[in-house]
């Protein structure tokens, strides 16, 4: 995938239950986000990755386009759209290294393959109705949960 700066961002509902292609740099000015370079070809890269991305990934898909960029902007960059919302970070059980995947305001889960670090989006949330009953009982106010299931994907059985 090759990162185009643009700044066509993704498709969002808007008042009227209608589709609209907000820009990669009205949500950065949306949040009052100065619209850098970098912090849109991160979105953009983020928004077409079909998994979790680490730092060293990004910063590589980068610098095909950005040769001068540097890894410490690519963590402030990073670490700005974490803060802001727009992207979601993750760390692995048996691995230290961040992944960091697009904010799509879904409520996901991954199982996570302990062979390659593939993680793969679980559809749908297998436990709302126990963590409801569960904060229920205890009077426990939830802002959220993540579940993450560590096993080998078909692809590393196969090898």
């Amino acid at each position: 995938m090759k990162p185009s700066c643009k700044g066509s961002g993704p498709v969002k509902g808007d008042a009227q239950g209608g589709l609209v292609n907000v820009s990669y740099r009205e949500m950065l000015a949306g949040k009052g986000l100065k619209n850098t370079k970098t912090r849109v070809l991160v979105l953009e890269i983020l928004d077409h990755a079909s998994n979790p991305m680490t730092v060293d990934e990004i910063f590589l898909t980068l610098k095909r386009n950005e040769p001068s960029i540097n890894l410490s902007t690519v963590y402030r960059t990073l670490d700005t759209l974490v803060k802001s919302g727009f992207i979601l970070k993750a760390t692995l059980m048996e691995d230290s290294r961040a992944r960091y995947e697009y904010n799509r305001m879904e409520h996901r889960h991954h199982l996570v393959c302990v062979s390659c670090n593939r993680m793969i989006p679980v559809t749908g949330c297998p436990i709302d109705e126990y963590a409801n009953a569960l904060c229920s009982k205890e009077g426990f106010e939830p802002a959220g949960h993540r579940l993450e299931i560590y096993g080998v994907c078909s692809s590393c059985k196969k090898a």
